[in-house]
C-alpha cells in the first residue's frame, strides 16, 4: 500500500509540474515559477502552492474562453442546418430540389473546423473536471514534496539540461520544439539525471503518456525517442 502511495504521488508529481512548467513557458516567464531570485531562492511548499493556484486560475480562464467559442460553433452550426432544412421544404422533395438545398450548406473544411473547435472544448471540458484535484494534490505532503524534487534541477541545472536534450535531438533543437515537448524533456531529464533512485523506463514511460495526453497524437514519438537515447548514455556529464 505504502509503494502503491508513492508511485501514484510521483506520477501525479510528473503531471502538477509539467503544467507548472507549461504555463510559465507559454507566457515567457520562466523564472517567476521559481522566484524572483532563481539561483539563491529554493523552492518549497510554500512557492509551490501559490503557483498551483495560479496555475488553476489560468487554466479556468483558458476553460472558459474554449467554452465561450464551442458555444458559438455550435449557434452557427443549428442556425445552418436549421437555414437548410427550411430551404429543402420550401424547395419540395424531390431529388434535384435536395441536391439544390444541399449546397447551402458549408463546405467540408469549414465543417471540419467547427467539429475541430467542439472536440477542443470538450478536451477542454474534460481537463477542467481536474482543477479541484489539482489544488488538493499541491497539499499533499508527498505529492508537494516530489514536485519540487522534479523542479528544482531545472532551476539550478536548466542549461546542462537543455544541453544534453539538445546533444540528443539531431533535428529538433529546443526552441524548434512545441512548449509541451520541451517542457516534457526538460522534466525527464531533470528527474533521470538529478532525482536519486528513480526507474528511468518508467519516467520515459509516464512522459510519453504525458506527451499523448496533452499534445497532438504524434508528440509522443519525438519524446520517446530523444528521452531513449539519454537513457542510452547513462555517465554522461552534465
Amino acid at each position: 500500500m505504502v509503494q502503491l502511495a508513492a508511485m501514484y504521488a510521483r506520477h501525479a508529481s510528473r503531471e502538477l509540474a509539467l503544467l507548472l512548467l507549461f504555463q510559465h513557458d507559454r507566457q515567457g516567464n520562466l523564472d517567476a515559477l521559481f522566484a524572483d531570485d532563481a539561483l539563491s531562492a529554493p523552492i518549497t511548499a510554500g512557492t509551490l502552492q501559490p503557483a498551483v493556484l495560479s496555475l488553476v486560475r489560468v487554466l479556468t480562464a483558458d476553460a472558459l474562453e474554449v467554452f465561450t467559442d464551442m458555444g458559438h460553433t455550435i449557434t452557427t452550426v443549428h442556425a445552418t442546418l436549421t437555414d437548410t432544412e427550411i430551404v429543402a421544404m420550401d424547395k419540395g422533395s424531390s431529388a434535384a430540389d435536395a441536391r439544390l438545398a444541399a449546397t447551402k450548406l458549408p463546405n467540408t473544411e469549414t465543417f471540419k473546423h467547427q467539429l475541430d473547435t467542439l472536440a477542443h472544448g470538450i478536451n477542454k471540458l474534460a481537463e477542467a473536471t481536474r482543477l479541484p484535484e489539482l489544488l488538493a494534490l499541491a497539499h499533499d505532503t508527498n505529492v508537494c514534496s516530489y514536485t519540487t524534487k522534479l523542479l528544482t534541477p531545472i532551476q539550478q541545472h536548466l542549461g546542462a539540461i537543455d544541453d544534453e536534450i539538445n546533444a540528443h535531438s539531431d533535428d529538433w533543437r529546443l526552441d524548434r520544439m512545441t512548449k509541451l515537448n520541451r517542457c516534457l524533456l526538460r522534466l525527464a531529464v531533470a528527474e533521470i539525471r538529478y532525482v536519486a533512485g528513480v526507474d528511468v523506463s518508467v519516467v520515459i514511460d509516464e512522459a510519453v503518456e504525458l506527451a499523448k495526453t496533452y499534445g497532438d497524437p504524434d508528440n509522443y514519438k519525438l519524446v520517446n525517442g530523444i528521452l531513449g537515447s539519454v537513457a542510452e548514455t547513462p555517465t554522461a556529464s552534465l
